[in-house]
């Protein structure tokens, strides 16, 4: 997880390009309250599948959580065209 100025983000897939990007320069900030003076840790209790620990996190927590609601949101989607 990457936490910036301006939130957090996560990759949930990767763009295989050929395109010349010019990468950004790397953080000297840590903007992870809890990993600069541990005085938060509040996305540790909010993390909805429990794959965020103040140890770290469980990639495989994540990308199972995110495949569930993938099927999830399948089976609501198919499941309405199915009642009309």
């Amino acid at each position: 997880m990457l936490i910036t100025k301006i939130g957090c983000c996560g990759r949930y897939s990767t763009i295989v390009t050929n395109l010349d990007v010019k990468p950004d320069s790397p953080l000297e900030d840590e903007f992870c309250l809890y990993k600069k003076n541990k005085s938060c840790g509040i996305c540790v209790k909010h993390c909805p599948s429990g794959a965020l620990t103040l140890d770290g996190y469980d990639r495989h927590k994540i990308y199972y959580y995110i495949q569930l609601l993938f099927l999830i949101f399948y089976i609501v989607k198919n499941s309405r065209n199915t009642l009309r």
